[in-house]
């Protein structure tokens, strides 16, 4: 990536516990970082639609969009408790280039916390706690997606797992010159000792991306 700003990157935290901490990690990563807090649904889906539409996306490299959030197995509920929620399928088709044409041939890469009630957490969860795919039908586009119980923010000052070891992750792929998918990878692996060493704290994390190049965040 060669623009300063690198991109702009959308971080929803409807938690308030992680946002801060992913807004600092992609400032220093040279990324405009736009941060919004405690959205009901209604305000989180105006934003996402709003910034799908932003004229910035021609003259930057990158777009990066970090959700966290109460949700179903695949929704979003932002700060509401229950209700059919905003699907995640429809928060990435908003970035495609049929509905955002300044992100065509672009890397569009998101970072979802999804918190669930414990049956949407077993409901549809891999048969491994860490698992890559690829989807061909969307193109430049990562998806890394981590659900974990919303009982997990019952606890004092709770803070991702996901959110602090991607945090990290990132950090060391820039000092280190990784592309991403590398980077995703160990971010597994320590997801996944994590898992084995807390049985009762899973974080679920797996990845889709159609990237057709090796992108590096530096």
């Amino acid at each position: 990536m060669q623009t300063i700003p690198r991109g702009i990157c959308l971080i929803i935290d409807c938690i308030g516990f992680d946002g801060d901490m992913l807004q600092q990690t992609f400032q220093r990563l040279q990324f405009k970082v736009i941060l919004y807090k405690w959205l009901n649904l209604a305000d989180a889906l105006s934003i996402l639609n709003e910034t799908s539409r932003m004229t910035e996306f021609q003259y930057i490299d990158c777009f990066v969009c970090c959700i966290i959030s109460r949700g179903t197995s695949n929704a979003m509920l932002a700060t509401e408790c229950e209700g059919p929620g905003l699907k995640y399928d429809a928060i990435k088709h908003l970035f495609t280039a049929d509905h955002c044409p300044g992100l065509l041939g672009k890397p569009k890469l998101f970072f979802i916390q999804n918190y669930c009630r414990n049956a949407d957490v077993e409901a549809d969860a891999p048969s491994r706690a860490c698992s890559m795919e690829s989807i061909p039908h969307e193109a430049d586009i990562f998806w890394s997606y981590c659900k974990t119980e919303a009982a997990h923010l019952e606890k004092t000052q709770h803070q991702s797992i996901y959110c602090n070891t991607l945090s990290a992750g990132l950090m060391k792929g820039q000092r280190r010159k990784m592309c991403l998918t590398d980077v995703h990878t160990d971010v597994n692996g320590i997801m996944y000792e994590h898992n084995r060493k807390n049985p009762k704290q899973v974080y679920y994390v797996s990845l889709q991306h159609t990237l057709r190049k090796n992108l590096v965040i530096a």
